[in-house]
C-alpha cells in the first residue's frame, strides 16, 4: 500500500521550496542568476556563488603546484622554508578570494574578474616558482634577497631599540628600593 504524502510548500507566507545559494545546484544557480525577477544585488551574489564553486577547486590545484615547488626547495643542508611559505600563500589566497568575493557581491567589480583574479594572480606566482625550481635557482633573485634581509635587519634593530626604551622607561617608573638599614630597623621592631 502506497500512501502519497505531499509535504507542505508554504507555512504562512514563507515558501519552503525556495533554496538558498548554498543548497542550489550549478544549473539552479545559473538559472536563478539570470532571472529578471531578482534584484541586481541578488543576481550578483548568485553569479558569485556559481563562479566561486568553479574557482575554488582551480585555486586548490594552483596552491598544490606552489606547495610542490616550495617542497622541492628542501634538501640536505638547506632550511625547509616550504611549509611556512606554503601556509602564508594559502592564507593570502583565502584573504584575497574573500575580499574579491565581497567586492563582487557589493557590485564594485565584475563577477568573473573578481572571483577569478586570485587564481590568475597565484597562477602567475606558481609558474614563476615552478620555473625557478626547474632551473634550481633560489626563490628570490639575490638582489631582492639581499634587500629583504637588510630590511628585516633594520626592522629588527628598530624593534630592539623600542624594546630597550620601553624597558628603560619602566625601570625609571618603578619605586626605588630603600637602603638596607631602614629595612633592617623595620624588621627588628
Amino acid at each position: 500500500m502506497q500512501v502519497p504524502l505531499k509535504p507542505p510548500t508554504r507555512i504562512g507566507k514563507e515558501a519552503l521550496t525556495l533554496l538558498d545559494k548554498g543548497t542550489m545546484s550549478q544549473k539552479e544557480l545559473l538559472r536563478a542568476a539570470t532571472s529578471p525577477d531578482l534584484s541586481p544585488g541578488l543576481r550578483a551574489m548568485l553569479h558569485a556563488e556559481y563562479h566561486h564553486r568553479l574557482a575554488l577547486p582551480a585555486g586548490c590545484f594552483i596552491l598544490s603546484i606552489i606547495g610542490l615547488t616550495l617542497g622541492l626547495r628542501a634538501g640536505p643542508g638547506r632550511k625547509a622554508v616550504g611549509l611556512p611559505l606554503g601556509l602564508g600563500f594559502f592564507i593570502f589566497y583565502y584573504m584575497l578570494l574573500t575580499t574579491t568575493r565581497i567586492m563582487v557581491e557589493e557590485m564594485k567589480i565584475p563577477v568573473v574578474i573578481g572571483i577569478w583574479l586570485p587564481n590568475i594572480f597565484f597562477l602567475i606566482i606558481a609558474v614563476y616558482l615552478f620555473l625557478r625550481a626547474e632551473a634550481e635557482r633560489p626563490i628570490l633573485p639575490q638582489v631582492i634577497h639581499n634587500r629583504l634581509i637588510d630590511f628585516l635587519n633594520m626592522i629588527s634593530r628598530h624593534i630592539s631599540q623600542i624594546s630597550h626604551a620601553i624597558t628603560k622607561k619602566q625601570q625609571a617608573t618603578l619605586p626605588k628600593p630603600e637602603d638596607d638599614k631602614t629595612t633592617s630597623n623595620k624588621t627588628s621592631c
